[in-house]
């Protein structure tokens, strides 16, 4: 999340190590920025990065922030993020649901370049509860059967078993008549695909979402800020230290804060050895 003044000033910085944007695009950021900042009122927006797609048709990613309220231990954030593929018109990304964030990780592959393109997502369902009537009732009795109610259930019973028998009787000499290997291949595989399509249903995702859940959980893991650039107000809300004199150790894991994982909270010294 950008907090500087210069919307672009990160690319000074990355672009000894190749993390460039074409000029043409460059020279738009510096005026398109500034004026989606102002149509969506937001108090800080700047560059969050480029996404190299299959196509070659790239898409650029912005974040804007208009306040970090602090409740307890838990700081919540009301952000804005938007894509480009030209760096002068910015759209805006919806804000993904749990539940396809958690989708959004299990797609592999590049992003296609396409705004549009739907990507299919197999969810597995869990397996129905098998039905017992002995484990439904609550009390653990047996129902009050009249007797002579059982007894002509008893009889129902017995008549449409005798029927059921006759029935299977016509069945299995229908089926003697036609090839028994040809019906039984037919069975089996449509028996196999309907318990698939009991088990698992298919959820769309777009290219939009994905770009959301990458933003999320980029900012999530390497969402870093020096201890002491943030400084909380009377509101409980974090505002940018204009007095940071900078970092005393700058090479010590304990001067940094996960900002997006509770900030003072989550110091990076926290963090198990080699996730990063």
């Amino acid at each position: 999340m950008a907090f500087h003044n210069d919307r672009v000033l990160a690319l000074d910085a990355l672009a000894s190590s190749g993390f460039i944007v074409p000029w043409e695009q460059r020279a738009a950021l510096h005026f398109s920025l500034g004026i989606k900042k102002d149509e969506a009122g937001l108090i800080s927006l700047g560059l969050w990065g480029r996404v190299f797609t299959h196509t070659g048709k790239d898409y650029l990613l912005a974040q804007g922030c208009n306040a970090i309220q602090r409740s307890g231990n838990t700081l919540s954030f009301d952000l804005k993020c938007y894509y480009s593929q030209d760096g002068a018109k910015w759209l805006d990304l919806q804000p993904l649901t749990d539940e396809n964030y958690e989708l959004c990780k299990s797609i592999e592959g590049c992003f296609r370049g396409d705004p549009s393109h739907v990507y299919p997502v197999i969810v597995k369902l869990p397996p129905e509860p098998p039905r017992n009537e002995e484990v439904e009732r609550r009390d653990g009795e047996q129902p009050k059967v009249d007797l002579e109610d059982e007894e002509a259930e008893g009889n129902k019973k017995i008549q449409e078993e005798e029927e059921e028998e006759e029935a299977e009787q016509k069945d299995e000499v229908k089926i003697r008549e036609n090839d028994e290997e040809d019906e039984d291949e037919g069975e089996g595989e449509q028996g196999e695909a309907a318990l698939k399509e009991e088990l698992t249903k298919t959820v769309e995702i777009g290219e939009l979402d994905r770009l959301s859940a990458l933003i999320r959980a980029v900012d999530h893991d390497c969402g870093v800020v020096p201890f002491g650039a943030l400084i909380l107000d009377a509101k409980k809300q974090l505002l940018k230290n204009s007095l940071f004199p900078g970092l005393r150790f700058p090479e010590k894991l304990d001067s940094y804060g996960h900002l997006f994982q509770g900030y003072q909270e989550a110091s990076l010294l926290k963090d198990i050895t080699g996730t990063f």
